[in-house]
C-alpha cells in the first residue's frame, strides 16, 4: 500500500507542477510578479501615457516558471531511483527475488 502512494505521489507531483505552469503563463522563470504597460489618459491636459504596473502571478502570488518543474522532476527521479536502489539491495541482501 506504500508502495502504491509513494509511486502516486512521485507521478503526480511532476504532473502537478506542469499543470501549474500551464495555467500560470508558461514562464522560463519562477518569480512573484509580472510587469505589464498600462496606458493612462492624463485628465488634466488629455494626453496618454504608459505607466509600469507589477502583477502578481495566480498560483498563491508566483508564476510557476519551467526552472521549478524541471527541479520537481530531477527531485522525483532521483528520490524514484534511490528507492529502487535501496530495495534491489535489501532484497539481494535477504537472498529473496529482485
Amino acid at each position: 500500500m506504500a508502495r502504491r502512494i509513494s509511486t502516486l505521489v512521485l507521478i503526480g507531483l511532476p504532473v502537478t507542477a506542469v499543470t501549474l505552469w500551464l495555467v500560470s503563463g508558461r514562464e522560463i522563470h519562477t518569480r512573484y510578479a509580472r510587469v505589464i504597460d498600462v496606458q493612462v489618459r492624463d485628465d488634466l491636459f488629455g494626453e496618454t501615457f504608459v505607466q509600469h504596473q507589477m502583477v502578481r502571478g495566480p498560483i498563491l502570488g508566483y508564476y510557476v516558471g519551467l526552472d521549478l518543474v524541471i527541479l520537481v522532476a530531477i527531485a522525483c527521479l532521483a528520490t524514484w531511483a534511490i528507492t529502487r536502489w535501496v530495495m534491489r539491495r535489501r532484497a539481494r541482501l535477504s537472498g529473496g527475488p529482485s
